[in-house]
């Protein structure tokens, strides 16, 4: 009798290891989908961050779609399709988003690099013969 108690203690230990793991994993996709997704009615904040009830809602549809057993991409697509792209937090990289993530690319070194050409012609003005 002692035995049996060990075995199935022995086998209970790593089903609720993996049932903990399956948990984590879940929470870790809610945590991150919460990040990626802004409140629609929110100045600016993620709805991991928003105490409206909107965004309370909008977690608990993450969570049910993660339970639905949808991947990350689906339940962004179908928040996209219900708010817009206005709802990511991070813009697509295509079409004229594209344009938000190339704009800083190009212009803040053009910013800066006339600013040096500024400074070096105050200082050393060119003298006129």
């Amino acid at each position: 009798m002692p035995h049996l108690k060990s075995i199935i203690l022995c086998s209970i230990i790593p089903f609720s290891i993996y049932c903990s793991n399956e948990l984590n994993n879940d929470e870790n996709r809610a945590q991150y989908l919460f990040e990626n997704l802004m409140c629609p009615v929110c100045d600016g904040q993620t709805i991991s961050e928003s105490q409206a009830q909107l965004a309370k809602n909008m977690r608990d549809i993450v969570r049910i779609k993660i339970e639905e057993g949808l991947t990350d991409d689906q339940i962004l697509d179908y928040f996209k399709s219900k708010y817009g792209t206005s709802v990511l937090s991070n813009p697509p990289k295509s079409g004229f988003y594209f344009t938000v993530w190339l704009i800083p690319i190009i212009v803040l070194p053009s910013i800066f690099i006339g600013l040096i050409f500024l400074i070096k012609s105050l200082i050393n003005p060119q003298k006129e013969n």
